[in-house]
């Protein structure tokens, strides 16, 4: 919990469907464990238990604290990291207003996958906000 601690209005969501647990949200500090935080910056993170994979969950929640960082805390830019072989949550990063930044690589990290790299998605502000506006100049079907 400490890592919310630095900047206020950042820190953990949990999510619940019909009381029912299904996972956690994250918007920490940019730089969280480094020398310098990143202000202006946070990070986006989420965790669901598999067996809620695949409703959209992860997408809504991760919206939402996208929204949160602009609209109530006045954020400039929302990052997210993961494996390049984690299409999955590349794919809820796209959905939730992120575009793939790069590809690094991290020579400490030796989980299966992480030959092929991580990848960075992010959206500033500004893109947030000329996205969200042609979405609600959009007729919907």
């Amino acid at each position: 919990m400490a890592t919310a601690q630095p900047v206020a209005g950042l820190g953990f969501w949990v999510g619940f469907v019909d009381d029912e647990f299904v996972g956690w949200w994250l918007l920490q500090p940019a730089g969280w464990g480094e020398e310098t935080l990143l202000p202006g910056q946070a990070e986006l993170g989420y965790r669901l238990l598999r067996r809620h994979w695949g409703k959209g969950l992860a997408t809504d929640g991760a919206r939402e604290i996208v929204r949160h960082a602009f609209q109530d805390l006045n954020m400039q830019r929302v990052f997210a990291l993961t494996m390049t072989v984690n299409k999955r949550s590349r794919a809820t990063m796209s959905s939730a207003g992120l575009q793939y930044i790069r590809t690094f690589y991290e020579d400490d990290d030796d989980r299966d996958g992480s030959e092929l790299g991580a990848v960075e998605y992010a959206v500033t502000k500004d893109q947030w906000e000329t996205a969200s506006a042609n979405d609600a100049a959009t007729p919907s079907a």
